[in-house]
């Protein structure tokens, strides 16, 4: 196991989004990190703490995750005896099924890539073969698709899975019909912002995206910087999130320095070393996103919310109506969290040390709540 964590380490590298995060004094008095404080939406955020959920640790903090709007929580990556994937549980944490064994066949997954929950179930994007799988959440296997192609999965629809597309100059949001209706374009490849906000230094192609009320909005991970489509894909208005630029913290660096010096055997089992103190330097010296594939944007009703992760905490960020309306400060530790949110609630995997020393998931389950008109 450490020797795939070193790999993945080192392969994704560049990719690193962690940071030092703001103190809630930064943004003034809508960035305060009381927990149940009510936010000129009406909502409040409070832990929910269950016994059963202690149990359920992924083998790797970086797993996705995903909740139904019912409730009921999908976490990849808690293997047991069969080696299944995927594990479903009631909003308390008892589980009610693992599935999704291992393979190239039908109902079968190599890798999970990114994860997603709805009335409909459970779709897993398996990058590694390219290609969706459903479940039901009692682990009943639904369809597979073919092979897609290559791209990161950005939004589950009732009967659609939209795409975010890159490659040598072209970068262009698309939706594919589920299971095999094909393809349409959302945002295209000539559009002038996608194509700068994926070009972005330490962006590295990603760009965060969200179907809206009224259209779409995509999200520069770097800058932060916020763009709006109508459901034509036409650009119609603009945000821009004053925040300053995110740095790692001496805590990740740390991280990063052991990890190099641990060394990295790569695909053909040679061992490679590397300069660590001019890797470590590089690192300090680099932005890096606020966000990242495995938290945000997520869209609600008239709220989209967006999620950053850190080594100390992670920060939650409400807006409505194009509005920012506030930050809280969660104590979720993790350079690589993955969230997922529906109307009443919040799933983030953070990053714990087991008894053995090891880093492993942690889920922590927030409520939403909202407050009663008739006060």
């Amino acid at each position: 196991m450490l020797r795939r964590a070193i790999l993945t380490l080192f392969v994704s590298l560049p990719l690193l989004t962690t940071s030092c995060l703001p103190d809630a004094s930064e943004e003034g008095k809508d960035q305060q990190s009381g927990h149940g404080d009510l936010t000129p939406a009406g909502l409040t955020i409070e832990r929910a703490h269950f016994s059963n959920l202690a149990a359920i640790r992924p083998d790797n903090p970086a797993s996705p995750a995903a909740v139904t709007g019912d409730g009921v929580l999908v976490v990849a990556g808690v293997f047991d005896e069969a080696q299944r994937w995927l594990l479903t549980a009631d909003s308390t944490g008892r589980v009610l099924a693992r599935f999704a064994r291992r393979g190239q066949g039908p109902g079968e997954v190599m890798h999970v890539g990114q994860l997603f929950a709805g009335a409909e179930g459970v779709t897993v994007w398996d990058g590694s073969q390219q290609r969706l799988v459903r479940f039901t959440v009692l682990g009943q296997h639904v369809w597979t698709t073919g092979a897609i192609g290559e791209g990161q999965p950005l939004l589950l629809g009732r009967d659609s899975m939209d795409f975010l597309i890159w490659g040598p100059g072209k970068t262009e949001v698309r939706r594919y019909g589920l299971p095999s209706l094909g393809w349409r374009d959302l945002i295209p490849a000539d559009d002038s912002v996608l194509r700068r906000f994926a070009a972005t230094p330490e962006a590295r192609g990603f760009v965060g995206f969200a179907s809206i009320e009224d259209g779409m909005v995509i999200v520069n991970p770097v800058t932060y910087e916020m763009q709006y489509y109508d459901p034509q894909g036409r650009r119609n208005g603009r945000h821009q999130r004053e925040v300053a630029q995110r740095f790692r913290t001496q805590q990740e660096l740390l991280h990063l320095q052991q990890s190099i010096r641990r060394g990295f055997v790569g695909a053909d089992g040679i061992r490679r070393d590397f300069d660590t103190k001019a890797v470590v330097q590089r690192a300090a010296e680099r932005p890096v996103r606020h966000f990242t594939t495995g938290t945000g944007p997520v869209a609600v009703s008239d709220l989209l919310w967006l999620v950053g992760g850190g080594s100390d905490s992670t920060f939650v960020d409400l807006f409505q109506h194009r509005t920012f309306v506030r930050r809280w400060m969660l104590p979720c530790s993790n350079t690589w969290p993955t969230a997922a949110i529906t109307r009443t609630r919040i799933l983030l995997v953070c990053e714990v040390t087991d008894s053995l020393g090891d880093r492993v998931g942690e889920i922590q389950v927030y409520r939403i709540r909202r407050a009663d008109p008739t006060g």
